[in-house]
């Protein structure tokens, strides 16, 4: 017998809470216990075989077909070149005018690629198929699958309903439609979207459960829940194009800051004293979601550093290897050393090399940095980008900076980065997964970020801003120059925490509490004070 749990999408099966009710563990189904349907519906999206097929669910709610079958029809349609209507779409960076005849909405792809080869169109290796007004050129032709649609064992077909109108995220829900070889043990979670047929089977009933810490529950949480997080991560995360934009767009921008705002915040919440049965969708969720990710790592994806847009996946894939004892997940840098994490781009010990000079600390006096918009990577920083600000400004003081506030540098780094990696790095650290995580530039530099002394920076800003106010000749000068003076002062200083406004007092109280005093590790070891990491 499962245990429902309404209002989320999950259906409990094999867990510690189901076996701490007395439940047990409930037997994989036969073939003759799965029910045969004709279709299966999801997320609004519904699935029509050529035939009555046996059916079940996985443990996130998630459908499987016994196959072989055949996919007849989908609801909504999937339409493909003139069956579109009103295209091409020219608003919101839509290229969709790059595609004659090859125009899609409500797609579906079959196998969907973690990265495809350059084209004709873009040179970008991450696209989709699922509908041509992908911003940027990130539209896939070729991975639109048209009906019908036969499946094998080992296959998964990922579909979508349109957004209209059209508001540049085309994607307006997804759902994942598994094909499986026989019944699937009540407690398995769903394999990757990418590389399904090699995706190892999980089971709930295995997750390491006693890795999660009970750890008093802040005063600043309030009425706050873990439940109330698991829907976040319960629609799949389709992360195979930039910015989000093959997702649905609905509970929270799938930008970089905010998946490390809501992974970091997440797992903090799950290492609280709550009860079990209120951890439990969120557990099962967000595992979920690592799984789909690290699937992505394993068809050659990674998340490379760019401004702020491609953080935090490597923590939720990590605590999702955590909980299910999986190296593989957890040990990313050892599993995937050619994989690029955009935490670990963007952060470096020095000495650093840069345009032929060595560099022993910041200008600030740190001895780790961030490396600039587009990171640092094999001991190389990306070229031809300090004229446009988006270099390493770190390492210079504010008046040799290419222009008084630079956007794409410090302007990032104080915006859309290091305040919003202190959760996440937090419960890494209780975790005592620092080691696992491969990157120590990381973990001090968000030391750093909450430690430094940051008024004597922001003072060397203010004063190179002022300077050059005194010198301005023109209003046009004057005008910059003022507008980069308010873009200082609005700034993020260090300390900052960013994250959605309910868990600040959380992960506020955490650090104040936890970080120069964590918990016993199993080796014995301990950290070094925050106040020492990143000198």
């Amino acid at each position: 017998m499962a245990l429902a749990v309404v209002g989320t999408g999950v259906s409990v099966r094999g867990s510690e809470t189901a076996a701490s009710m007395g439940q047990g563990v409930p037997a994989t189904p036969r073939a003759d216990d799965l029910a045969r349907q004709g279709s299966v519906s999801q997320h609004g999206i519904t699935w029509t075989f050529d035939r009555p097929a046996r059916v079940g669910e996985f443990v996130t709610g998630d459908w499987y077909v016994v196959g072989p079958v055949t996919v007849t029809a989908i609801d909504p349609r999937p339409l493909f070149g003139d069956e579109v209507q009103g295209a091409p779409e020219t608003q919101n960076r839509c290229t969709e005018n790059l595609y004659p005849g090859q125009y899609a909405r409500n797609g579906s792809t079959l196998n969907m690629p973690a990265v495809v080869p350059p084209n004709k169109v873009t040179p970008r290796g991450r696209r989709s198929g699922l509908d041509s007004r992908m911003p940027m050129g990130a539209y896939d032709a070729d991975q639109f699958t048209r009906l019908p649609i036969a499946m094998q064992p080992g296959d998964s077909l990922v579909s979508s309903i349109s957004n209209v109108p059209y508001d540049g995220y085309p994607i307006k829900a997804l759902a994942i439609l598994t094909c499986v070889a026989g019944p699937q043990p009540p407690d398995a979670f769903r394999p990757s979207y990418c590389r399904t047929a090699t995706c190892k089977p999980y089971l709930a009933r295995d997750l390491r459960r006693d890795l999660l810490l009970k750890l008093p529950i802040p005063p600043g949480a309030g009425k706050v829940s873990p439940k109330d997080y698991a829907d976040f991560f319960h629609e799949p995360w389709i992360d195979t194009v930039g910015f989000g934009r093959a997702m649905p767009r609905k509970k929270f921008a799938f930008y970089g800051s905010q998946i490390a705002e809501l992974g970091g915040g997440a797992s903090l919440l799950l290492l609280l004293d709550y009860p079990a049965e209120e951890k439990e969708p969120l557990l099962i969720n967000m595992v979920q979601v690592g799984i789909d990710l690290h699937g992505l790592v394993r068809g050659g994806g990674d998340w490379p550093g760019e401004g702020g847009g491609a953080a935090g996946r490597k923590w939720i894939i990590m605590f999702a290897g955590l909980m299910l004892d999986d190296p593989t997940m957890h040990a990313l840098s050892k599993s995937f050393p050619n994989a690029r994490f955009h935490e670990d781009d963007q952060t470096a010990f020095c000495p650093v090399v840069y345009q032929g000079k060595t560099y022993e600390h910041s200008w600030s006096g740190a001895r780790v940095i961030w490396t600039g918009h587009y990171g640092y990577r094999n001991g190389e920083f990306p070229a031809k980008r300090w004229s446009s600000g988006y270099g390493p400004t770190d390492l210079f003081t504010p008046s040799e900076w290419p222009s008084p506030w630079n956007e794409g540098s410090e302007g990032y780094r104080r915006n859309a980065t290091s305040a919003s990696w202190v959760a996440q790095t937090l419960a890494a650290r209780l975790m005592h997964a620092e080691k696992l995580w491969d990157h120590s530039a990381y973990f001090a530099y968000v030391d750093r970020w909450m430690t430094q002394d940051d008024a004597k920076a922001v003072d060397a800003m203010v004063a190179n801003v002022e300077a050059k106010l005194a010198a301005a000749t023109t209003d046009e000068e004057r005008t910059a120059l003022e507008a980069a003076r308010a873009k200082i002062e609005k700034a993020n200083r260090g300390g900052t925490i960013s994250c959605r406004s309910e868990l600040l007092p959380i992960v506020r109280e955490l650090w104040d509490t936890y970080r120069d005093n964590l918990p016993q590790a199993p080796d014995g070891g301990k950290a070094p004070p925050a106040g020492v990491t990143w000198k």
